[in-house]
């Protein structure tokens, strides 16, 4: 295969096209769940405050996490076997992953304005109004932006748990996950969300630093810069990672 831009540009088409299957996929369950129980609140009256977008995020996180960890592992040896390099498959995959969380809430966003578009054809519309990220700024962009920040960030944290098992073996793969835990939680504490993965002194920490009383852009800023270590660190091992044959 070429190598360069047109190389990086096949792997990433690629990688996307494939993902994003599983994703619309993914999509369609989670909008049936959110409609039935969305109709459920409607007729019995007790609706939570939530809509799509809010209720897909959580299980956004945690499905960008276990489709970062899953690439590595299907499509890492195919690549360099046939001829890609490390660093062409590397920025490949990144993109594709910046690209995929891009698709996601661009997806979430467009279908719950279609949604409220034919509100007054159909006369029903989700209950609850818009909840996602405990952002400064309530402008859409703001939230969207947010919101595709924190989903490449679990997908890193799943690259990093399959890069750990498949070149570090057992021990390897343990130590990825301690690491995980801490960048899952800095991401969390950055966009003042509850964890989904806890450590105890890290609820003592957390308080120390409002970063709900931060300037949007700040928070971008740190998590493009905690984006960029876990990238950096990708790369590191990547580079350096031989291929399993077998």
């Amino acid at each position: 295969m070429s190598d360069g831009f047109s190389a990086v540009k096949s792997i990433t088409s690629d990688l996307f096209k494939i993902q994003m299957k599983w994703t619309l996929s993914f999509f369609s369950v989670v909008l049936v769940v959110f409609l039935l129980l969305d109709a459920s609140w409607f007729f019995t009256r007790q609706a939570p405050d939530v809509t799509l977008a809010a209720f897909i995020f959580e299980p956004s996180k945690i499905y960008m996490l276990v489709i970062g960890i899953v690439p590595w592992f299907a499509y890492f040896t195919y690549f360099i076997s046939h001829g890609v390099t490390r660093k062409d498959y590397f920025a490949g995959t990144a993109i594709s992953a910046a690209l995929l969380a891009v698709g996601l809430m661009g997806l979430t966003f467009a279908v719950s304005g279609l949604i409220h578009m034919i509100e007054p054809i159909t006369g029903y519309a989700p209950i609850g109004t818009e909840q996602s990220l405990a952002l400064i700024s309530s402008h859409p962009a703001a939230q969207l932006t947010g919101t595709m920040i924190v989903l490449f960030l679990y997908y890193l944290a799943g690259w990093i748990v399959a890069i750990g098992f498949y070149r570090f073996h057992i021990s390897g793969g343990f130590a990825s996950i301690a690491i995980v835990i801490i960048l899952l939680s800095i991401t969390d504490a950055i966009w003042a969300q509850g964890n989904v993965i806890v450590i105890d002194w890290f609820r003592h920490i957390q308080p120390l630093i409002d970063t709900a009383a931060l300037p949007f852009t700040v928070l971008v800023g740190l998590s493009l810069i905690l984006a960029g270590a876990a990238l950096t660190a990708l790369w590191l091992s990547t580079r350096r990672t031989p291929v399993k044959m077998g």
